[in-house]
């Protein structure tokens, strides 16, 4: 038997290569994607001036929720199968979120 390394085997270098840009393609996409809905919410409550805190929180939260229903929409499998750890996580970190937007802009909006 021989024994290859990385130096030697060129090829190892090409998978990781790719593994590492379909990592931060995947990143890149879900970035965006999670940021498109508490961009809506943000602009509909600065353009109508809200200033509730229940509003952010909330708006944060139902945009975050909502992302692996809308992940799903293309997709062969339903959101139905999600585990409720993956809502209650996507909600919460919603939630938190609008509350920091909050915090720093929006009760001044």
């Amino acid at each position: 038997m021989t024994t290859q390394t990385l130096a030697t085997n060129p090829g190892e270098f090409d998978r990781l290569e790719i593994l590492v840009d379909m990592g931060l393609g995947f990143i890149t996409l879900a970035a965006a994607a999670s940021f498109l809905p508490a961009l809506l919410i943000v602009a509909v409550g600065e353009i109508s001036r809200i200033r509730s805190v229940l509003y952010y929180v909330l708006g944060g939260g139902v945009a975050l929720a909502l992302m692996p229903v809308l992940s799903r929409l293309g997709g062969a499998e339903s959101a139905g199968t999600m585990p409720a750890r993956v809502w209650t996580v996507m909600a919460t970190a919603g939630f938190a979120g609008g509350l920091v937007y909050w915090l720093v802009a929006g009760r001044n909006a």
